[in-house]
């Protein structure tokens, strides 16, 4: 997404957070990275957008937060939404760009944070040499042994099934809505359109699986590589979620998640 992107749809990209479905993804982020939120941790997070997810950290256990992204309007609702964090230096606001490798610490040093996470990140990136500049910059900020956990449209490599399928019924009723309008050129994915609501809509790319497993390496993380599966959650959100569907179009769901998480520590702690 391009920064006019973004400045356009600050004031109404919270329309996400409103969303039966951003219930179930907290609930797998939660998951997936509260084994590594211990006590005095420092944590950075990669396009925070308006701070929904800089506020669960937060209340999750993180007590020192460097929350990082490419647009003013966004930080400034962050701004308004953490105005006492920010004054008593539990939470810093960076304007940066997330595909430029730079150190984000309050002093400038590398390897300054024990956790990274970045949710809708790494998918703006349009190719594989995009992803490991951005694999990069997470590296250059974690410590020795440091873990980036980062959410990811679906991991697959089969990338044509899985756009047949969301640009058809029943997966067209579900909101957020992945459009996928055609294969990049390069062959290392396709471009995605994601909807939130009418008119409430940003373009940015579904790489192959393959893709990011070979930028993470590329980007600096050696060690331990691993996905967690999308998880839906019990039956009265299911109905909330997506009340129309039939049994048979909660199959044709559950065989294609919107997301996938992606857990990678920057190298074999010794």
């Amino acid at each position: 997404m391009t920064v006019t992107q973004y400045d356009e749809i600050a004031r109404s990209y919270d329309i996400l957070d409103q969303l039966p479905y951003r219930v179930m993804e907290t609930q797998n982020i939660k998951t997936a990275i509260m084994p590594f939120l211990k006590p005095g941790i420092k944590a950075v997070e990669f396009a925070c957008g308006t701070g929904y997810y800089t506020a669960k950290l937060r209340d999750w256990g993180c007590s020192e937060i460097t929350a990082m992204d490419i647009s003013a309007p966004m930080l400034h609702l962050s701004e308004t939404r953490f105005l006492k964090d920010v004054e008593a230096g539990n939470i810093r606001l960076v304007e940066a760009d997330g595909a430029v490798v730079q150190a984000l610490s309050p002093d400038g040093s590398k390897g300054y944070f024990d956790v990274a996470f970045g949710c809708w990140f790494l998918n703006y990136a349009s190719n594989k040499e995009q992803l490991v500049t951005m694999f990069k910059m997470a590296a250059l900020n974690l410590k020795d042994g440091g873990v980036f956990v980062t959410v990811v449209p679906h991991p697959t490599d089969n990338l044509s099934t899985r756009a047949a399928a969301w640009n058809n019924p029943p997966m067209t009723a579900i909101r957020p809505l992945y459009r996928y309008p055609c294969e990049l050129k390069s062959g290392e994915g396709w471009n995605l359109r994601i909807v939130l609501s009418e008119g409430v809509e940003f373009s940015a790319y579904h790489l192959q699986k393959q893709i990011y497993e070979e930028a993470a390496r590329l980007g600096g993380f050696t060690g331990k590589l691993e996905w967690k599966r999308e998880v839906l959650l019990e039956a009265e959100w299911l109905k909330e979620y997506q009340p129309t569907f039939t049994p048979d179009d909660w199959k044709i769901r559950e065989a294609n998640p919107m997301l996938g998480i992606l857990v990678v520590h920057k190298n074999v702690e010794e």
